[in-house]
């Protein structure tokens, strides 16, 4: 004799069989499903925190101020060692350049000052608007600090050609 069913297993069928037309139902309309729209969501948020820092330090390579301090120092002693008396490469123009560095320093300047009103990170919107607005700045400076070494390193580059062709 085999043994019966318990009580309550028609309704399990019935059910079963209802939830796999409306699945079914789902997929040939077009129209996802709750159970896929979560796992779209699940797997978004996945590749945001996998991918999402990397995506920010490739957008953002400068993220402190002490990173623009480098950078400073970098394009300072390039200007240095090309515009001194026995190798005057630079010429005039690092005066120029100068000014244009010395406008840069007082940005990084005034972002260390930002740095140090740094809101707290219990409102997290707060923080979030300042962070957001601060690495945009220091994005800013930093690309400043690019195109100034591009500048000088191109100047370098020239005179270097005119004085091999003279």
């Amino acid at each position: 004799m085999s043994a019966l069913p318990p009580i309550g297993y028609a309704n399990q069928l019935v059910l079963g069989a209802h939830t796999a037309a409306r699945i079914t139902e789902g997929a040939c309309n077009g129209t996802p499903s709750v159970s896929t729209k979560f796992l779209l969501l699940l797997g978004s948020v996945h590749l945001l925190c996998h991918f999402g820092p990397s995506i920010v330090q490739w957008r953002f390579p400068c993220q402190t101020t002490e990173e623009i301090d480098v950078r400073i120092q970098k394009v300072e002693s390039l200007i240095d060692s090309n515009s001194y008396l026995d190798n005057d490469i630079l010429g005039e123009t690092s005066n120029g350049f100068k000014a244009w560095l010395e406008e840069l320093c007082d940005e990084a300047h005034k972002l260390r000052i930002r740095a140090c009103r740094e809101p707290s990170r219990a409102n997290l919107l707060a923080w979030g608007m300042y962070r957001w607005k601060f690495l945009r700045d220091l994005d800013a400076c930093y690309k400043g600090l690019k195109d100034l070494e591009g500048e000088i390193e191109e100047t370098i580059r020239a005179a270097r050609i005119a004085k091999f062709n003279a």
